[in-house]
Parts: C-alpha cells; structure tokens; sequence
C-alpha cells in the first residue's frame, strides 16, 4: 500500500500543485491505511471501508468530514484502476 500512496501523492501534486488538496487527501488516506494495515490494494474489501466508516462515526465525526475522507479514498482507488486499465479492479469505495 505504501507504493500505491506514494504514486498517488505524485499524482495528487502533479494535479493540483500547491494548493491544500493533495495534503487532506493523503491525510485521508493515511488514516485508512492506519486501521486496515499495509494490505494490497487489491484485497481492500467493502468491508474494511464499511469498517473505516464505523470508526469515524464512534469519533463523532461529522457526516460532511466521513464523506470527503471517503471521496479521498474513491479518488484513490480510482487512480489505482486507472493505472491498469487492463484488470478488472472494483472500487471498494
């Protein structure tokens, strides 16, 4: 996983440069990783982000912070697919 957040935060910087952006993402995504482990990408469940949903909700996070952190992991998991176009790869997001 920790190669995949690497590409990503290159991604993220090439796309949007300076502004804040890449910072909460990777921020985002850190926090998922935190819960689930160095799993591969590719074994991420619905589970696991239903799981990762659960614990920002024990938080008390508000609804608006739940769903952008999860717009940060569709965003990541997107751009993995993206990568190899030529696997069947569903976003678990």
């Amino acid at each position: 996983m920790l190669k995949a957040r690497e590409q990503f935060a290159q991604y993220l910087h090439r796309g949007y440069g300076d502004r804040s952006t890449p910072k909460h993402y990777l921020n985002d995504l850190d926090l998922f990783v935190r819960q689930v482990g160095d799993k591969h990408p590719e074994s991420v469940t619905v589970k696991d982000v239903d799981d990762f949903i659960e614990s920002q909700m024990d938080k008390q996070l508000k609804p608006t912070t739940i769903n952008r952190r999860l717009a940060s992991l569709h965003t990541f998991f997107e751009y993995l697919a993206s990568e190899e176009p030529d696997k069947a790869w569903p976003n678990p997001v």
